[in-house]
């Protein structure tokens, strides 16, 4: 980890050193890089796992007093930050200007030699979980969208300052139940790698995906929020049903043809309804197999699979392996 120097309108004396504070009560990643600054102003750490495809960042601030903080790095990355907690104003001196990033809400960035003001509100606790991709990550994107992703390459090969969004944007419902599985895995000794990578690109990927809600083409502005709303009221119908139904049935739903609805929810969400509905069920399903005390045959039953070899076959379909390895695996190492 390039330690970020830090300055800050009151003239406090920023000091690194490795490990928490005594006064740090957070998440700690077992295997990352942990750094911590802490004095009057309050308490601040980061914390760094670094992947073969990417690194990942946990940073926590607690502040005593109001203050005005200015960072730089001579590093350049791309970023994708997620606001935990609370809310807070970035101001860039070159030309990505200034942001407002709300709790929940998150944006993508190219950043070169880091240089940013931050403003952090006295008595206010902020969290942020930051995830740096490898170029490869991005490319490998890049056959699949190319219109979303090229802008985005051409930023990094270029060496430029570049924001994804506009403006900050809201996690989607799978983004946040994917940040909450990477926190959870990230607290484990050791850290189970295989499903932290595959949650930790996947997550990626959806964050990406949501330049394309800016893509609707050749119908009013209007128009393009009412579908959004309408597919997204859809996408919490089908977090919801037991059993998928025909997308004729979907699509009457919300006044819509099936094959627009298949354009449009794939624009939005970067698959199909019944590919959403599945990757929910199975990542519920999961949730419970590893954290629950339930037996299989009773998650099977609660999520309809007709019979318990059905569950355990399309469970190592999905997830390469058993139930009751992965239940083994996570909860006794």
């Amino acid at each position: 980890m390039e330690m970020i120097n830090l300055t800050s309108n009151r003239g406090h004396l920023f000091e690194w050193f490795k490990g928490p504070s005594q006064n740090f009560n957070g998440i700690i990643i077992p295997q990352a890089n942990f750094h911590s600054v802490q004095g009057g102003f309050g308490d601040f750490s980061f914390q760094e796992l670094v992947r073969p495809r990417y690194a990942l960042w946990l940073s926590h601030y607690q502040c005593l007093e109001r203050l005005k903080t200015h960072a730089t790095a001579d590093s350049s990355f791309l970023e994708l930050s997620i606001f935990l907690e609370q809310n807070a104003a970035y101001i860039f001196p070159n030309n990505l200007g200034r942001t407002y990033q709300n709790r929940g809400q998150f944006n993508i960035f190219n950043t070169i030699d880091l240089d940013c003001y931050v403003q952090f509100e006295r008595g206010a606790i902020y969290s942020t979980l930051d995830i740096h991709p490898k170029i490869e990550l991005v490319e490998n994107l890049f056959h699949l969208y190319p219109e979303i992703i090229e802008p985005l390459l051409n930023a990094v090969y270029g060496h430029k300052v570049y924001r994804y969004f506009k403006k900050p944007l809201t996690l989607t419902y799978p983004m946040i139940q994917l940040s909450e599985l990477i926190l959870e895995l990230i607290k484990e000794s050791p850290i189970n790698t295989f499903l932290l990578d595959l949650a930790v690109v996947t997550l990626f990927g959806f964050a990406i995906i949501c330049k394309l809600e800016t893509n609707i083409d050749k119908i009013s502005y209007n128009r393009k929020l009412e579908i959004r709303e309408d597919l997204r009221g859809l996408a919490n119908l089908l977090i919801s049903e037991k059993k998928y139904m025909k997308t004729a049935y979907y699509a009457e739903k919300i006044n819509m043809s099936p094959t627009s609805l298949k354009k449009q929810f794939h624009n939005l969400y970067g698959m199909g309804t019944k590919q959403y509905w599945l990757d929910h069920k199975m990542r519920s399903v999961f949730i419970e197999v590893v954290f629950s005390q339930k037996t299989m045959d009773e998650i099977a039953l609660e999520f309809n699979f007709p019979d318990s070899p059905t569950f355990y076959k399309s469970f190592k379909k999905y997830f390469h392996n058993t139930p009751f390895f992965l239940r083994k695996l996570i909860n006794h190492g």
